[in-house]
């Protein structure tokens, strides 16, 4: 593939020495009432049907999926306008998002009955020139065809797809948004890539073992990870930043985050049966926001606190800002009536910070 300009930001380098790690308890406090008071004085879009989820925010401008069928929208705070960038055909779900400069990707679930079916799609950051970029086999059956985790380093989007319909078979491959040329850089028992700075890293799990692999994404040359990265508890999810690597273990209790340039791992564990899994995991600064269950939740990697955003609240988290969508519930049960969806964004650098665990 041809390079392209990616922002500036550092790649995955092998620390010199041995890691240090170092387990921390993590603690659930509450809620900042500045935080909550910033969600419920938010901006309601003018969207059909008033439905909103944030699923990933640049700048003051949030896209997620709207409407009463999911359709894709930004939703500008700074010039209070919505447009709507794309049409969800019937019984699909958006769940994934992410932006780079010029392009957006995402997600979608095709069908309720059958999580495995899924499909990748790409547009302009306008929602022009969309494309279908990849999808689950058609002929896919019940457990295999699992849905990837898409990852963007500038224009490159790189994605996990099954390989023969095998579930514990798939491809990582790349994609040129600019000129739509992808190559296969890896097969295996893959766990989707994430973007660590100029870099694409991606999970392994061969003979029982897991290993982390990492990736140029301009030269897809192979870029070396330390090999005493903690991973015996598996990987459940995996997320990154340009500073840090995380991944939930196997069985969300734990998160690890790696910082090349502290030499380190930190593991924070969650209290005996708590239930906030760590999955599905949006890093952003010196916070974690993930979704285990309602409510959504955000962890200060500072103290270990972490707390729940409130109720009916979702949130996105992505290059320095969080962003949350709230519809308040007009009665009981999950199937209710919703007021129509408020939506603000607040710099990560100005979330209060959370209490020490101790």
């Amino acid at each position: 593939m041809t390079p392209t300009s990616t922002t500036a930001m550092p790649s995955p380098t092998v620390p010199t020495v041995r890691l240090t790690v170092k387990d921390e308890a993590a603690c659930v406090v509450p809620e900042p009432k500045v935080l909550k008071a910033r969600v419920e004085s938010g901006w309601q879009p003018p969207i059909a049907g008033g439905q909103f989820q944030a699923l990933t925010v640049v700048g003051e401008t949030v896209y997620g999926a709207g409407g009463a069928e999911g359709d894709i929208y930004a939703v500008d705070l700074g010039a209070k306008k919505v447009a709507k960038l794309a049409t969800t055909s019937g019984g699909a779900s958006p769940a994934w998002m992410i932006a780079s400069p010029r392009h957006l990707a995402w997600l979608t679930y095709d069908s309720a009955q059958d999580p495995t079916a899924w499909t990748l799609y790409a547009a302009d950051r306008s929602g022009s020139n969309r494309k279908k970029v990849a999808g689950s086999p058609a002929d896919h059956r019940e457990g295999e065809g699992r849905a990837t985790q898409p990852a963007m380093v500038g224009e490159r989007l790189a994605w996990t797809e099954s390989l023969g319909g095998r579930n514990d078979l798939s491809a990582l491959k790349v994609m040129d948004l600019d000129t739509g040329r992808a190559s296969t850089v890896a097969q295996g028992n893959l766990f989707p890539p994430v973007a660590m700075g100029t870099s694409f890293v991606w999970g392994e799990l061969a003979k029982g073992q897991w290993s982390l692999h990492a990736a140029d994404a301009a030269t897809m040359k192979p870029s070396t990870l330390p090999s005493d990265l903690p991973l015996k508890n598996g990987i459940g999810h995996l997320a990154a930043t340009p500073e840090r690597l995380l991944w939930g273990s196997a069985d969300y209790t734990t998160l690890s985050v790696w910082e090349p340039a502290k030499s380190s791992v930190v593991r924070y564990r969650l209290p005996a049966g708590d239930g906030h899994a760590f999955q599905f995991l949006q890093p952003t600064g010196n916070h974690v926001a993930w979704f285990a269950s309602w409510p959504y939740s955000i962890l200060d990697l500072r103290s270990g606190a972490l707390y729940d955003v409130g109720k009916d609240v979702s949130v996105a988290a992505a290059n320095g800002t969080v962003a949350v969508s709230w519809e308040k519930k007009l009665s009981a049960g999950n199937s209710g009536p919703r007021a129509p969806a408020k939506v603000s964004v607040i710099a990560e650098a100005d979330l209060p910070p959370a209490p020490p665990c101790r």
